[in-house]
């Protein structure tokens, strides 16, 4: 999956629960690092996740529904 075929993202840190996303249907778009707001300014991995729009569905209003359209 590229990202712009992403229709929802989520970035999580640790491979735990990247991992459990990626075995409910996640596809990994991204790992990259950021650095922490901690004294010793150290870098943490970020997983970019991203899912599929549902075959006929439309996002409104913070969800998936059914789309309208024909």
């Amino acid at each position: 999956m590229q990202l712009h075929e992403a229709a929802e993202i989520i970035e999580v840190l640790g491979q735990t629960k990247a991992n459990a996303l990626l075995a409910t249907g996640w596809k990994l778009l991204a790992v990259t690092t950021a650095t922490g707001n901690d004294e010793n300014k150290n870098l943490y991995v970020h997983y970019v996740l991203g899912k599929p729009k549902p075959a006929g569905a439309d996002f409104f209003d913070g969800d998936w529904i059914e789309s309208k359209q024909a």
